[in-house]
């Protein structure tokens, strides 16, 4: 499925939004390559979830290098995915909560 996937579409990156520290590894390990560069939005790697994923050293040597932007919602995942040395990490503000709501007429209709 994944071959088929990116044999058709061709995509010039994998965009990975609220990435959590129980995802999958192998799935970051099978789409991530350098023809296909992970991008993760809202990451979130604790102390002790990161601490496990370099016990797995050939999974974190692959799947560290292949992301091409990291953008972390707290400043303990900042610092774990840059030990992971990684330079292209931002911080970020939890994008839910940091923009305004939509405004909506009495009837609840987005304007």
């Amino acid at each position: 499925m994944k071959k088929g996937f990116l044999n058709h579409w061709s995509p010039g990156f994998i965009f990975f939004y609220g990435v959590k520290n129980r995802a999958p590894k192998f799935l970051f390990w099978e789409f991530g390559s350098e023809a296909h560069p992970n991008i993760f939005t809202e990451c979130r790697f604790p102390e002790k979830s990161f601490n496990r994923w370099y016990k797995q050293k050939i999974l974190a040597d692959e799947f560290f290098p292949n992301t091409k932007i990291n953008l972390c919602r707290d400043n303990d995942t900042y610092q774990n995915i840059r030990k992971g040395g990684q330079s292209n990490i931002r911080l970020s503000e939890n994008i839910k909560y940091a923009n305004t709501p939509l405004k909506t007429n009495k009837r609840n209709k987005f304007i």
